[in-house]
């Protein structure tokens, strides 16, 4: 078949265009397509003679190579589903749309105030009965891989007043409130005195678990305030357990983390009567607890990607018994993602 080559029509032509009868128009990719028309051949398909054209495609159907309107999302259609993370994707398909503008669930400001005078700054010289501080960056890392962004770090020594004046300037500029260490029965744990001395209503205090058995979590106002053990390890573990669920939840995602019933690779002893969180390593056989679980020792977080969870009566754990494990690079999984 030929045709009597009309006119050209370039992407962005804002032009209407009517084609006549026995004519066609030389269309570019993203061009619309003029009155009258309902298919485009690929020029691969055409012989152009002068003006005329001539088509060679021997299996075309009406309609071939036309997007239509619609196509992607119909009038009064839903767009999506309520509380869905914006990945890039999303974003651009919104963008196609012509939206520039939705309603989101703002991830909340956190505070961490890292309390102890025993404690430098990695990088700095040890003198006598110091160590290096490494909480604000372990929890800082922890809280970026949530995407959690808006954060203020502060350091205070252990004094009654000196804990409540950074307590009182901080409380009511976050959604919550991580505090480690001075949380315990010691003479220079002043840490839960101050924040009743400030206003927070303590909703719980200690927990029969290890590590992190003097945990602290009250509310001020809006803001939620986790008063976390001291030792390192204990630190990150009562994180993922109890502080990753609740901004999880702030952020417009499930409450529950992913957890997972996997087999044990190894024997396992509990000692006591305590829930145990343990650190363990995730393997295609299935997961083995792994050493060093005192709750000052990070070494073995080098090669934890999960944590197990012993209840109080499970004491004998023998290999192929199922346990509950924790996947920490699922931790922030959204509902789609799991």
């Amino acid at each position: 078949a030929s045709y009597q080559l009309q006119g050209m029509i370039q992407a962005g032509d804002t032009q209407h265009y009517q084609v006549e009868e026995g004519c066609c128009f030389r269309i570019f990719t993203g061009a619309p397509i003029p009155h009258g028309a309902d298919t485009v051949i690929m020029q691969e398909h055409c012989i152009i003679q002068h003006t005329e054209i001539v088509f060679q495609h021997p299996e075309l159907r009406a309609g071939d190579n036309v997007r239509k309107k619609g196509s992607q999302i119909l009038k009064g259609e839903a767009l999506s589903s309520d509380r869905q993370v914006l990945t890039p994707g999303r974003i651009g398909y919104l963008a196609t749309l012509g939206i520039t503008q939705v309603e989101v669930i703002c991830r909340p400001k956190v505070c961490i105030l890292v309390t102890g005078k025993e404690l430098i700054a990695p990088g700095g010289t040890l003198q006598h009965g110091q160590i290096f501080e490494s909480n604000s960056v372990m929890l800082l890392a922890a809280l970026q891989e949530g995407r959690i962004q808006d954060l203020d770090i502060r350091f205070v020594d252990d004094d009654l007043l000196a804990t409540q004046n950074v307590l009182q300037e901080v409380l009511d500029r976050c959604d919550v409130l991580l505090v480690t260490g001075g949380i315990s029965v010691g003479e220079y744990d002043f840490v839960q005195t101050a924040l009743t001395n400030c206003g927070v209503e303590k909703l719980f205090y200690k927990v029969k678990q290890k590590p992190g058995k003097p945990l602290f979590f009250g509310r001020k106002n809006a803001t939620l305030v986790f008063a976390l053990p001291g030792n390192p390890s204990a630190v990150l573990t009562c994180f993922y357990q109890y502080v990753v669920p609740a901004l999880r939840k702030m952020c417009g995602l499930p409450f529950d983390t992913p957890h997972r019933q996997l087999p044990l690779i190894a024997a396992y002893r509990k000692k006591g009567e305590l829930r145990h969180f343990l650190k363990a390593r995730i393997e295609q056989e299935g997961v083995r607890i792994l050493d060093a679980q005192e709750s000052y020792k990070l070494n073995s977080f080098m090669d934890a990607n999960g944590l197990v969870t012993l209840q109080e009566q499970h004491a004998e754990m023998n290999p192929g018994d199922l346990v509950d494990c924790l996947p920490l690079q699922r931790i922030w999984d959204g509902p789609d993602e799991r």
